[in-house]
């Protein structure tokens, strides 16, 4: 597990507020930096744990799995880019219509 410290390596993600829920929050992220487990520990630490992260702080969950998902993954090697795009998994729809 992992913490937001102040003697901790630097890391930055931004988030951007897609769509407030009825207790939750459609937020889109963009890491500038790969620490591990980073986007779980920056939203705990702002106090907005991903929905049904058990380690990270929010073990109540209306689906059987972490609520993230990779959505777009963008990188480079041997100076070629490749960008992939997946759908939301309709997992998510559940967490969304409630």
């Amino acid at each position: 597990k992992q913490a937001v410290r102040d003697d901790g390596k630097e890391s930055l993600t931004l988030v951007k507020v897609l769509e407030r829920l009825n207790g939750a929050t459609l937020v889109e992220l963009t890491l500038i930096t790969g620490r591990t487990h980073q986007i779980r520990a920056h939203l705990k630490s702002i106090n907005h744990p991903i929905v049904g992260d058990d380690k990270y702080g929010n073990k109540v969950s209306v689906i059987k799995r972490l609520g993230l998902h990779a959505y777009e993954l963008d990188i480079t090697i041997s100076n070629k880019e490749y960008k992939f795009v997946a759908k939301m998994p309709s997992i998510f729809n559940s967490v969304f219509s409630k």
